[in-house]
């Protein structure tokens, strides 16, 4: 089956399956490091935003053999169908800044290669990498529900990057806790990898992002709210921390993330975290950026050669990360004398 086969019956066999007045499409969406993906979007008909499933994960894992296509649609299905809180959404309500101001968290991306992805998104520059913003609306199985935050909506919100990074800084370490495991940990537990139960089929999406309709967010403000950003749905966390164990000390390579292993990376930006995990460790650290998901620590003085390092995150990145979740190609140091992050 060709990919463009793949799409066409994908397109038909899922809107056969959905209930009548479901819009469905298939459109181009540019992502990090300006890699294009084909996203499919299944909107109810009383719906104003729905998740979008990119396809071309998906037609990898059929060529490979790991799902049928009946599995792929089933899954497919089954992840729109966990999105139900999505019905509660009143895109209007969007436009009042005090409603979801306190949802808005990083994500880390590279500057460089990436143009087009940041031409059309408020991002603050941060060493060789840029801090770009999302609103987080709901956490499955799968993952999390996200918007990204585009230039528009920070026009008609009034505010600034500025402003978006320091709310992002305070509501990241509490809405996306930090999570530190050993590599052997991570090995020997490949649940902790997704935070949940490996799926039967797997899963090409970096959780569910959401589609909006940017032409319905220009109405008159509304004070009527969407439940899923409710307090019940996400309950006060204080800033947790890690639980730290002995055998971190003696590890040679730690990973740190956060609690949904998605965009973990953004944890090396949570305040005083680099500087608590070297100080216990009593070393200073390389940070090997292995995808936009999480990081990898390392003692700096197991190290010898920082140039090896360099040479094993584009080996990594080359053979084994996904183009639009390569996050740099080289290590970065952080410093207990300066509390610095350096290139």
């Amino acid at each position: 089956m060709t990919y463009e086969t793949f799409k066409e019956d994908i397109l038909k066999t899922v809107q056969d399956e959905c209930t009548p007045g479901t819009k469905i499409n298939i459109h181009q969406v540019v992502k990090n490091n300006d890699t294009i993906l084909d996203g499919l979007v299944i909107m109810g008909a009383n719906e104003s935003i729905a998740p979008t499933f990119y396809l071309n994960g998906y037609y990898d894992a059929l060529k490979s053999g790991s799902c049928s296509f009946d599995e792929i649609v089933e899954h497919i299905l089954d992840l729109k169908s966990e999105t139900v809180p999505y019905e509660d959404f009143r895109a209007e309500s969007f436009i009042d800044f005090s409603a979801i101001k306190d949802r808005i968290v990083f994500r880390l991306v590279k500057k460089e290669g990436n143009e087009k992805f940041l031409s059309d998104l408020p991002f603050v520059p941060y060493l060789d990498l840029a801090v770009v913003f999302s609103v987080l609306l709901s956490r499955t199985k799968e993952g999390l529900g996200s918007i990204l935050i585009h230039t528009s909506h920070m026009k008609q919100w009034n505010t600034t990057p500025s402003e978006l990074f320091d709310l992002a800084l305070s509501n990241s370490p509490g809405l996306l806790t930090p999570s530190l495991h050993t590599m052997e940990e991570m090995i020997n537990h490949p649940e902790l990898l997704s935070g949940e139960d490996a799926a039967d089929c797997p899963t090409p999406i970096s959780g569910v992002e959401v589609s909006d309709q940017p032409e319905m967010l220009s109405g008159e403000e509304t004070t009527d709210q969407f439940g899923l950003l409710s307090d019940e749905t996400f309950p006060d966390i204080s800033y947790p921390s890690i639980h730290w164990s002995e055998d971190y000390a003696d590890s040679p390579m730690l990973v740190l993330t956060n609690n949904s292993r998605l965009h973990g990376a953004t944890t090396l930006l949570y305040p005083h975290l680099l500087s608590e995990i070297s100080e216990r460790l009593n070393q200073d650290l390389y940070l090997l950026p292995s995808s936009i998901h999480e990081v990898l620590l390392v003692p700096a003085d197991l190290i010898g050669d920082r140039q090896e390092l360099d040479l094993m995150v584009q080996e990594v990145n080359k053979d084994h990360v996904a183009r639009d979740e390569v996050l740099s190609d080289h290590a970065y140091f952080y410093s207990r004398k300066r509390n610095s992050l350096e290139c």
